[in-house]
């Protein structure tokens, strides 16, 4: 696995490449923030398919929204490039860890409200859209602690437990965006 630029938080240019793969092959990036299983990382979010290049060689580009929340989280990767001649016809790279690191100037703001890119992951991408209404709303319905965004004081303040004044606090923050 190939990265020409650091996984900083905003650096809508981070991308990452697979190099001596099949030639020509369809290749796709499979990231999660589960660490890995038996070597394999889950296919939470897919990238792709592509088409590697004669040389096998192909790029993704996985833009880091620039949202403080990512600060210190940790994403896993792997490509998945079909190829005849590997075990169950699928070759699989060495998983990568990446961890999301603020610059020099610190990390920007937490966005309460951008927590999905439409993955269903959690994944923010620096817009707050619907898909990050519906992420949260899931959240919230299920119980889920991810849903835990404000105890009721209206500062943001995590509690342990989910309410409606997690998700009024949550709708406050989603109206305004960020």
């Amino acid at each position: 696995m190939i990265s020409a630029t650091p996984p900083f938080v905003g650096n809508v240019d981070f991308k990452l490449g697979v190099s001596s793969a099949l030639a020509g092959a369809q290749a796709r990036l499979a990231v999660s923030f589960n660490p890995p299983v038996a070597g394999r990382v889950a296919e939470d979010k897919i990238i792709g398919p592509f088409t590697l290049s004669p040389s096998g060689v192909g790029t993704a580009h996985l833009p880091i929204g620039d949202n403080g929340t990512l600060g210190g989280r940790t994403l896993f990767a792997q490509w998945i490039v079909a190829d005849p001649a590997a075990l169950g016809g699928t070759a699989l790279s060495i998983p990568v860890q990446i961890t999301f690191f603020c610059g020099d100037l610190g990390c920007p703001p937490p966005c309460i409200a951008d927590i999905d890119d439409g993955s269903e992951i959690g994944f923010p991408d620096g817009g707050v859209t619907v898909d990050d209404l519906l992420f949260f709303l899931a959240r919230f319905e299920s119980g889920s602690i991810l849903a835990d965004v404000d105890d009721g004081s209206a500062t943001g303040t995590t509690d342990g437990g989910v309410t409606i004044d997690d998700l009024l606090y949550y709708l406050v923050r989603f109206e305004a965006g960020c």
